[in-house]
């Protein structure tokens, strides 16, 4: 089914191709693609440093160079286009889950 295991019995899951990769992403964050592609706006990335900053807004805005408001700003509006809560860690797990599967369809990091 494209997905595989660490074949530890633990919950990891790894796309196996990079097809599968993509179809990933797009599944989880393709509202937020297609408004950064429409807009100019960049939520994605700010949602990668905001997750990779532990939900800091302050680290957050500190490593994108923008004020702390906007970081805010933009964390609700990820939030409102995905129906996804930054306070659910089943939500915060997907939306990561739908980053890392971006890195691994794509050229960037």
């Amino acid at each position: 089914h494209g997905i595989a295991d660490d074949g530890k019995d633990s919950e990891l899951v790894v796309p196996r191709t990079i097809a599968v990769a993509r179809l990933a992403a797009e599944s989880t964050l393709g509202t937020l693609l297609d408004y950064d592609k429409e807009s100019g706006s960049e939520l994605v990335e700010t949602l990668r440093v905001y997750l990779e900053c532990n939900r800091s807004p302050k680290q957050t805005s500190d490593q994108l160079f923008i004020h702390n408001q906007t970081v805010h700003y933009r964390i609700k509006r990820i939030e409102e286009l995905t129906g996804r809560s930054m306070r659910a860690t089943a939500d915060v797990s997907y939306l990561w889950f739908g980053l890392r599967a971006l890195a691994l369809s794509s050229d960037e990091p």
